[in-house]
């Protein structure tokens, strides 16, 4: 579980930018990810059925395990959708199916994990190398933003160096308004807003309970210079703040509409991938929101989600306020990441919420106990 995590939120990022940008040979993390699986179904499943479970644990599976099969039996369709179908399902999957999956496991050890001997080092060293990159890229640019060449993959940079950092907060505590606007300024070299703003929320919730009185000075000086940021209104990481016209979030209304549309069709059972049929083979239509389960799973996962996500959430937020520990404290900041940017800007493609869903009914028992 520690080998992913630690793949996923860093080494996949520079594997994906070697290939992409750098022009190195192609390396499939996909089929990494599928052998971890099975490595871990193999290794780790007996003793996990051998373990009593709290009912809000059993509670959350059952929603993973309804997804699963959905995805399973949506395949005899998917090979119609274009000329290169099974390609596209297997490549979907690799993210939902076999993702989803890990991470939840993830989330099951995510006591263990944080409190490894050297997860501290290998976290922190990570953070350390991967600010290196992005800041050296970001410098040696026209514009401070990170070189893709075309290349649209600074969603998953962004997300994976934001769930990083945040890791690297809670470990580091000593340095933690360092490792804020250090990473701040990283995800806005990165070019993802949802991450950067999401990133900023948890980072003001992270000051309001660490820094109080930081904080407030921190907002009187926003405030104070707040006429200099009007000249950067037009700036892409900025301008929906200012509420400029902004051509990415115009495309999304229009993929959330045809998705609206669609969900009026399939919504008692939703149509995974379905997107993807609609669009004549072209994957990356879907909805940019928490609204793209329901297109793809239906209402029962859905509605379930929401209930069980919004319980996990008030939960571990009370734990947030009344403690100080440490798997408490990465959870509430972690969740509360994802959670914002699964209202407003990912999708079902984006597996970070399945940790949460294991993790926080896991922890809360274990904090009982």
């Amino acid at each position: 579980a520690f080998l992913f995590l630690v793949s996923f939120i860093f080494f996949q990022p520079i594997l994906k930018y070697s290939e992409y940008v750098l022009n190195f040979p192609r390396i499939n993390y996909s089929i990494f990810v599928v052998i971890v699986f099975c490595f871990y179904i193999i290794v780790a499943i007996p003793d996990l059925f051998n373990r009593k479970y709290d009912i809000d644990l059993w509670l959350s599976s059952w929603i993973i395990l309804f997804v699963s099969g959905l995805q399973i039996l949506s395949y005899p369709w998917s090979i119609n959708y274009g000329l290169d179908g099974t390609v596209q399902f297997f490549k979907v999957i690799s993210k939902t199916f076999f993702c989803y999956w890990m991470f939840w496991f993830t989330g099951l050890h995510i006591g263990k994990i944080i409190s490894y001997k050297y997860a501290k080092l290998i976290l922190s060293v990570s953070w350390v190398f991967s600010l290196s990159m992005i800041l050296i890229s970001a410098l040696s640019n026209d514009v401070f933003a990170i070189r893709l060449d075309g290349n649209l993959i600074y969603l998953m940079l962004a997300d994976a160096f934001a769930v990083l950092s945040i890791f690297t907060l809670i470990y580091n505590k000593k340095f933690d308004i360092l490792i804020i606007f250090l990473s701040t300024f990283a995800l806005f070299a990165l070019w993802s807003r949802a991450s950067l703003y999401s990133f900023v929320i948890v980072s003001f919730l992270y000051m309001i309970k660490e820094h109080k009185i930081k904080f407030f000075l921190l907002l009187v000086m926003l405030s104070f210079f707040h006429d200099q940021f009007t000249f950067s209104k037009n700036d892409r990481m900025l301008r929906i703040i200012f509420g400029a016209i902004d051509t990415s979030q115009t495309a999304r209304g229009q993929l959330l509409q045809i998705g609206l549309n669609e969900i009026k069709m399939v919504w008692p059972f939703g149509s995974f991938m379905g997107e993807v049929n609609s669009n004549h083979g072209h994957s990356g239509t879907y909805i940019h929101s928490f609204l793209s389960y329901l297109r793809q799973f239906g209402i029962i996962p859905f509605i379930s989600l929401i209930i069980f996500g919004s319980f996990y959430y008030f939960r571990i937020f009370t734990l947030w306020i009344k403690d100080n520990n440490q798997v408490v404290n990465f959870l509430f900041y972690f969740t509360t990441f994802v959670l914002i940017e699964i209202i407003f800007a990912r999708s079902y493609v984006h597996p970070y919420i399945w940790l949460s869903l294991s993790a926080i009914p896991l922890a809360i028992n274990e904090l009982r106990s």
